[in-house]
């Protein structure tokens, strides 16, 4: 079955699912020491690491409703100072502040122990929930403290780093419009600095013409962090929507990328997103990145997209979008929206089009483009387009955006199924 793919706020990504009901994970690390203690704290051969994954669930419009923070802490410690607790706080560095997260007594680790804790937070607490989207936007600002009887304000302590990061933008130029995901993950060294890691750009738009693709990078006035993408390996995008995914590494031995991916994650909001086409002097769709902060905006428009094939005959093809254009009240909530279909179709020979429909599963209608078996769309030369608009009623809209990753297209001919 093929995933859909979606996108807010007119732009569709490809190559990983942007649901509006879509989780979000953030990964943390963070240096221990005893020095990093407010009070500072002697305590010989005492050190640790720490890993914190948080993960936000969102409901269908896009909002927070619970979250799971994974503790995964490595404790070296001498006999006699077993950490008791395990704790986040908010402060900077050399400041003390106070707990947002606790997670609960920690077990007796004598030397070298390992502490992992899971956190469930539901969104019957909200100022946890308030707590962990500050956190994933400003982590520099939150510390992991491990304490123990004799020392309540601490044994251990290290500020939040962020080793996986997702970064978004709102493109807009004189090509057309388009959404970008920017996902940065780095391996640091126990001291905390960069020393590798990779970052996936996914990008997707509506231009008005073609357009080569002759540059996709970060900037950042004398830092560029770069694609891959470039004059020689220019990648042509059709006018309407298109979509572009690509993953670079920064190794250990590229000095200078390893400092613009620390850059990068110290301060993504100083970095603009480029594309570059082929003749231009400008960039033609740019905007400056924007920490995921856990919130959402309402949603403009949600996009589908399937690429369809014949499990018979591999020639057979389609391309199909969905776009659901959704009504809104006065409080954000859904109301009746309109819903087009959009297909580029190629059958290999003379056909007719059946049905065109969003399934649930292997054949459950959940939305149907409203052409009838009795009425079939004759394509005379196998090849063709399709567009069809109907309506979607509220309790409809809400079933597709709350199980939009469980939801596929499927095309029907008499040449066969696209699925």
């Amino acid at each position: 079955m093929t995933r859909l793919l979606e996108a807010l706020g007119g732009c569709l990504l490809a190559a990983a699912p942007l649901f509006a009901g879509d989780d979000a994970t953030f990964v943390f690390r963070a240096g221990l020491t005893p020095e990093a203690v407010v009070p500072a704290v002697r305590l010989a051969g005492a050190s640790g690491t720490a890993t914190m994954t948080v993960r936000l669930g969102r409901d269908g419009r896009g909002a927070i409703v619970d979250a799971t923070v994974l503790l995964e802490v490595e404790a070296k410690l001498p006999r006699g100072a077993e950490p008791t607790a395990l704790r986040i706080h908010n402060a900077p560095a050399g400041s003390a502040g106070p707990v947002v997260l606790d997670a609960g007594p920690a077990p007796a680790a004598a030397d070298t122990g390992r502490i992992t804790r899971i956190i469930e937070v539901s969104g019957g607490d909200p100022n946890a929930l308030a707590a962990l989207r500050s956190l994933v936007s400003r982590p520099e600002l939150y510390y992991i403290n491990v304490s123990n009887a004799a020392r309540p304000n601490g044994v251990l302590r290290g500020q939040l780093l962020p080793a996986r990061s997702e970064l978004h933008a709102t493109l807009d130029g004189p090509a057309g419009v388009g959404a970008a995901r920017v996902i940065v993950q780095a391996a640091r060294d126990g001291a905390g600095a960069v020393r590798s890691g990779n970052i996936a750009f996914e990008l997707a738009c509506r231009l008005a013409a073609e357009q080569k693709i002759a540059g996709l990078r970060l900037r950042s006035a004398g830092t560029i962090l770069d694609s891959g993408i470039d004059p020689a390996h220019a990648i042509t995008a059709s006018a309407g929507q298109s979509a572009l995914f690509r993953v670079v590494d920064v190794a250990p031995s590229n000095g200078t990328g390893v400092q613009a991916l620390a850059a990068l994650l110290r301060d993504p909001t100083t970095f603009s997103l480029d594309l570059d086409a082929a003749g231009r002097a400008q960039a033609v769709l740019t905007a400056r990145l924007e920490r995921d902060d856990g919130q959402r905006r309402a949603l403009e428009s949600v996009h589908f997209h399937s690429t369809l094939a014949s499990r018979d005959a591999p020639g057979r093809s389609a391309s199909v979008w969905l776009t659901l254009e959704p009504g809104r009240d006065t409080g954000g909530n859904p109301t009746a929206a309109r819903a087009l279909f959009d297909a580029d179709m190629e059958l290999g020979e003379v056909g007719r089009v059946t049905r065109l429909e969003l399934r649930r599963g292997a054949a459950q209608r959940v939305l149907d483009a409203g052409i009838a078996e009795a009425a079939p769309l004759q394509l005379e030369s196998g090849r063709g387009n399709l567009l069809r608009a109907v309506e979607v009623d509220p309790a409809r809209l809400e079933a597709i955006l709350r199980g939009a990753g469980k939801l596929s297209l499927a095309l029907e001919t008499t040449a066969g199924v696209l699925q």
